[in-house]
């Protein structure tokens, strides 16, 4: 069974993490994933202010 719950602050390495990973599956070149992870850089104040969960 999964457990769904409100994402905290201290998770936004891993949230970080996991996005940039997923992404990174499609073979896009390293150009690609720097900016990647430069404009889809999730904050703490993304957490706070916006609903965002973890499964």
């Amino acid at each position: 069974m999964y457990y769904i719950r409100d994402a905290k602050e201290g998770d936004v390495d891993e949230l970080n993490r996991i996005a940039y990973e997923s992404e990174s599956y499609w073979g896009y070149d390293l150009e690609y994933m720097i900016r990647f992870k430069e404009v889809y850089k999730l904050t703490e104040d993304d957490i706070i202010k916006n609903p965002t969960f973890v499964l």
